[in-house]
């Protein structure tokens, strides 16, 4: 059986170009679209190339014909999103360069896209979320410090120490052993009250550090008795990044 070793560009009947890229760390076939519509697959080096040839005939089926991914076209030309301090709008620019680059001005995040990139690519969508994501980093402390202070002061439940980490899924995080509790920077992009209510979610764990009978009562009175009301909003919140 023929091994591959070295790159390798084929033409598939009914399905285009695919280019075969052999790594040596590689595990698994992982498959991507290109703008032109051809394909690139990388994987393991060595491989047998029939072996390859027909699992990438069969993932190019798949995403051809499956289930679009989630973060394909997630964003596009004139997308925006305005959260309380600021707008994020994605726009795209005459540059031939495959690349997208964050601009700050004030409070607004611009992103600004190459034109030749493609929106329905699920890496390019990722690569914007990353770009905001970036951007929540240097603007979230000054924002998010000085309510969550203000919300411990009033409930007489501060932390030794607040801070401001870049979780995505998890948007904020006790050490009750410590008294510190860092937030996400991600909830910037959050409404006012959404925050308060991670904000108080936090404050409930330097009492109690599961999710207790006992924790969600303290947390709901410090939400002033609407902790399940919030709860309901943040699982239905739409996020402007892929989480």
């Amino acid at each position: 059986m023929a091994k591959l070793f070295s790159s390798v560009t084929v033409r598939l009947d009914g399905q285009g170009i695919v280019t075969l890229i052999p790594l040596r760390r590689a595990i698994n076939i992982t498959l991507r679209r290109n703008p032109d519509g051809s394909h690139t697959a990388r994987m393991p080096a060595g491989i047998d190339i029939d072996l390859a040839l027909g699992r990438v005939r069969e993932m190019i089926t798949r995403l051809s014909s499956g289930k679009r991914p989630a973060s394909a076209g997630f964003y596009h030309d004139g997308w925006t999103y305005t959260y309380p301090e600021g707008t994020i709008t994605v726009k795209v620019t005459d540059s031939a360069r495959p690349t997208a680059k964050v601009r700050l001005t004030g409070h607004d995040i611009i992103i600004e896209a190459g034109k030749v990139l493609d929106f329905e690519r699920p890496d390019v969508n990722l690569a914007i979320s990353g770009l905001i994501k970036k951007a929540s980093g240097y603007l979230a402390a000054p924002i998010l410090l000085p309510q969550a202070r203000e919300t411990a002061a009033r409930l007489n439940a501060g932390p030794d120490t607040w801070e401001v980490g870049r979780g995505v899924r998890t948007l904020g995080t006790c050490y009750n052993r410590e008294r510190r509790i860092r937030l996400s920077s991600t909830l910037l992009f959050l409404p006012h009250e959404l925050r308060e209510y991670v904000i108080c979610h936090e404050l409930a764990h330097l009492t109690h550090a599961d999710h207790s009978a006992a924790f969600h009562s303290l947390c709901d009175t410090y939400c002033g008795g609407r902790e399940k009301l919030l709860i309901r909003a943040m699982k239905a919140w739409k996020w402007p990044i892929i989480r």
